[in-house]
């Protein structure tokens, strides 16, 4: 069998996936002449997900939908996760299912809608085999995984309050991967457009005592209850090296609590809360 390199997006969504879980990936990811994509341990005992760049393109081509990609790389990680890989038994209905379970409450966990979670398994055959289960099974099974791990429970197209704004100050609390706790604000000053913002965020690393301040750019997806903040210019007291921050949100009913991920430069990202204060 053939192996390459994996393209960098896909190395870089699996790592973002088996992290949604509070993990980190001991299995590789190669471009291979398989013919969709599998899991599998070599020969050597590594523990690889291999996968067709050109079924994938195509798959995605067909779909029109990102999240096709990410439940595919999601279903094929949870068979690692799972411990399927270890067993030797090869497929069966109920892993698989398994498996699909896992892709939507990825999906969910990375903010997409119940639409988005169902999009691969939409194109899977209608009928089963002795492997995998029938596609009215997967769709279910899919559904169950979304729902277990949606913040909101809502379907995509179901938009929160017409009213809500970002406008004013906002407490952060965050945590990096070196369990470095953050605490300050988030000033959201100026209205740049329907859904866009800017201001900038202060705050102090307790580990270190040093105090960051970077320029915000806000992007507010009403229809999804998402919330992207792409972060510039950090500078601290006393000077250091400090990578620009980026969060990727979800707000409730409300929008008085927005909270999830930090994706910075360096990958030590973790859990995000913002608070309205006024």
């Amino acid at each position: 069998m053939w192996t390459f390199a994996s393209s960098s997006e896909a190395q870089e969504l699996m790592v973002k996936i088996v992290e949604s879980v509070g993990l980190r990936p001991n299995f590789a990811i190669r471009a291979a002449d398989v013919d969709n994509a599998q899991a599998d341990i070599d020969q050597n005992g590594r523990r690889l997900i291999l996968y067709s760049e050109v079924w994938v393109q195509r798959m995605l081509a067909k779909s029109g939908n990102y999240w096709a990609g990410v439940g595919l790389l999601a279903h094929e990680c949870a068979h690692h996760l799972n411990g399927d890989t270890l067993l030797g038994t090869g497929s069966h209905p109920q892993i698989e299912l398994a498996a699909d379970q896992f892709a939507g409450s990825t999906i969910a966990r990375l903010g997409g809608c119940l639409k988005d979670a169902l999009s691969l398994f939409e194109m899977l055959p209608e009928a089963g085999s002795p492997t995998h289960p029938p596609r009215r099974a997967r769709l279910e099974a899919a559904t169950v995984g979304w729902r277990s791990a949606s913040q909101s429970g809502r379907e995509c197209g179901e938009s929160p309050r017409p009213d809500f704004n970002m406008l004013g100050e906002w407490r952060l609390t965050y945590a990096d991967d070196r369990a470095c706790t953050y605490t300050g604000s988030l000033y959201v000053q100026k209205r740049t457009g329907d859904s866009t913002y800017s201001g900038y965020q202060r705050h102090r690393m307790e580990c270190s005592g040093t105090i960051v301040q970077q320029n915000a750019a806000i992007i507010v997806d009403r229809a999804n209850y998402r919330i992207e903040i792409r972060y510039s210019n950090p500078r601290s007291n006393p000077p250091t090296h400090y990578d620009a921050d980026r969060y990727s949100l979800r707000f409730d009913d409300d929008g008085g609590i927005i909270r999830g991920r930090n994706a910075d430069a360096a990958g030590n990202g973790r859990n995000v809360t913002l608070t309205r204060v006024k």
